[in-house]
């Protein structure tokens, strides 16, 4: 009677049901650092797999630390909206009385006149 050797399982410990440590017990298809794996659980596929998954974490992670940067800066902006409506207004208004005599056209002040009315329209 020939007996056939067994064939070498993943040297791996995993969680199963009602166990604490087990071992793997697939068929080993690598070898890595001396030790028998089978495909799922040979150590430089799990790195390259959490690599993987910690760059796609990190990538969703700046996109929404990005987003609140957005958000925090159109705050800020909209926050300093009424007092620069009011120092537009008052430097208008000090353009036209320093050029109350002057027969010059000022289309900037026309232009400010307009980006006023505009912005107490949205207000």
């Amino acid at each position: 009677m020939t007996t056939t050797p067994a064939q070498p399982t993943c040297s791996e410990s995993v969680f199963r049901t009602g166990e604490f440590h087990s071992r793997c017990g697939k068929k080993t298809t690598k070898t890595e650092n001396g030790k028998p794996y089978c495909t799922v659980h040979v150590p430089s596929y799990v790195a390259a797999k959490l690599a993987k998954r910690e760059a796609k974490w990190r990538a969703n992670w700046a996109a929404k630390d990005q987003e609140q940067a957005a958000l925090v800066e159109q705050a800020r902006r909209a926050a300093c909206y009424p007092a620069l409506l009011e120092a537009l207004e008052q430097a208008v208004e000090a353009a036209e009385n320093f050029n109350r005599g002057d027969s010059l056209d000022h289309y900037w002040l026309k232009d400010a006149q307009d980006a006023i009315k505009k912005a107490k329209e949205t207000l």
